[in-house]
């Protein structure tokens, strides 16, 4: 039984005045502590169970899940199956916590090599990219000619962002986004031409 119905279900008719001034304050009482008895709400992170050797993915790694105050920074266990693939890049010690920073996506794997980008903020999503996102590169090349318009084409398409983030280094104070993404040797090599000849646009790909 609750206080509430306790305190509804008592005959206070039959009570001195004084007997339920008692009674209330007894209750508050009661009320406070309950509320100082309930245990502040923690989240599951994910803690190496021993020794980890980097190079393995998250899905052969052992983990436990250990319950902290807050997730920041940390991999929260109900991640795990989504980054089963992650790769271990860091060992790590029996107890030491799951970072982002030592894992590494299988797509960074497979592509390789690391390009960076810096583009006004008003061509690259408003600056609204993290690491993780997967981004399509779009580049507008001048005409040859000049009675046509300039020609815009997409240069590729689901590349990922290792790193990202906005700051103030353009003319004027501009907001610029500078970003870091995985490519492979052929996608190097067209970046490297459109930078400096050809006007680039990026579209952020809808998370699935």
């Amino acid at each position: 039984m609750t206080i509430a119905e306790l305190a509804r279900a008592l005959p206070w008719r039959k009570f001195a005045p004084r007997a339920v001034l008692g009674v209330a304050l007894a209750m508050v009482a009661a009320s406070s502590v309950l509320i100082l008895s309930r245990a502040d709400p923690t989240v599951g992170v994910l803690v190496a169970g021993q020794s980890l050797q980097a190079g393995q993915p998250v899905s052969q790694l052992e983990l436990v899940t250990k319950q902290v105050a807050s997730a920041d920074g940390l991999i929260e266990s109900v991640d795990r199956t989504r980054l089963s693939e992650w790769v271990l890049t860091t060992p790590l010690e029996k107890g030491e916590p799951l970072l982002r920073s030592v894992l590494s996506n299988p797509e960074q794997v497979v592509a390789g090599n690391q390009f960076a980008l810096e583009l006004p903020e008003s061509r690259a999503v408003l600056g609204r990219l993290a690491a993780g996102d997967h981004i399509d590169i779009y580049a507008t090349f001048a005409s040859n000619t000049g009675g046509e318009a300039p020609a815009a084409r997409l240069l590729a398409a689901g590349v990922y962002v290792i790193e990202a983030h906005t700051n103030e280094t353009g003319l004027g104070g501009e907001q610029m986004v500078q970003m870091i993404v995985a490519v492979n040797d052929a996608l190097a090599l067209d970046l490297a031409g459109a930078v400096n000849n050809a006007e680039l646009n990026l579209v952020k790909q809808e998370a699935t």
